[in-house]
């Protein structure tokens, strides 16, 4: 049941309510029924939470910002609650993310992949991170603070741009560099 037949089914409960359901309702529109965003919100899950190898494929979304910090949002709550779960149970668990640079282009990405890199060994995760572009990363502060607070590092062949701004985040030297 979706939360616009919540909302029918409280108006005609409670009528005194209806005011301040109105207002509530307007805030949600975009989550609810036929809102823009509801095929997120608004509809029962067709992932098997109980399955040991989950895919979200992400790729189809809008480039709209809202809509990427909602997804986000809703993956990484899914996440942090079941890899909490998983370590309790012992498991061991990886999490690959290919294409990260599409996260670091927002604020919500970055902040989601910031909290991995530094929590994931305390929450028994091995974390892979992988991405073309270098440059999202180390154009960006706090992007680059991802990499930074990354238990492990692995660059293939950079550019040679790409390589001076590793060189100075990494402060590495020349055989490092040669590398």
């Amino acid at each position: 049941r979706g939360l616009g037949d919540v909302y029918k089914r409280q108006i005609t409960d409670k009528p005194e309510w209806k005011q301040q359901l109105s207002i509530i309702k307007e805030k949600l529109n975009s989550y609810i029924g036929t809102g823009q965003y509801a095929n997120l919100t608004d509809r029962k899950t067709t992932i098997d939470i109980s399955s040991h190898f989950i895919v979200f494929d992400t790729s189809g979304l809008s480039e709209d910002e809202d809509l990427q910090s909602l997804a986000v949002y809703i993956i990484s709550t899914f996440l942090t609650k079941k890899f909490k779960q998983n370590k309790k149970k012992h498991r061991r668990q990886i999490l690959a993310i290919d294409e990260t640079w599409s996260l670091a282009r927002f604020d919500a990405g970055i902040k989601f992949l910031l909290n991995l890199a530094k929590r994931s060994r305390h929450m028994g995760l091995l974390c892979i991170f992988a991405s073309q572009q270098i440059n999202d990363f180390l154009g960006n502060a706090d992007a680059s603070q991802v990499l930074k607070a990354a238990e492990c590092q692995i660059f293939f062949k950079q550019s040679k741009t790409d390589l001076e701004a590793l060189a100075a985040l990494f402060d590495l030297n020349i055989s490092e560099r040669g590398i």
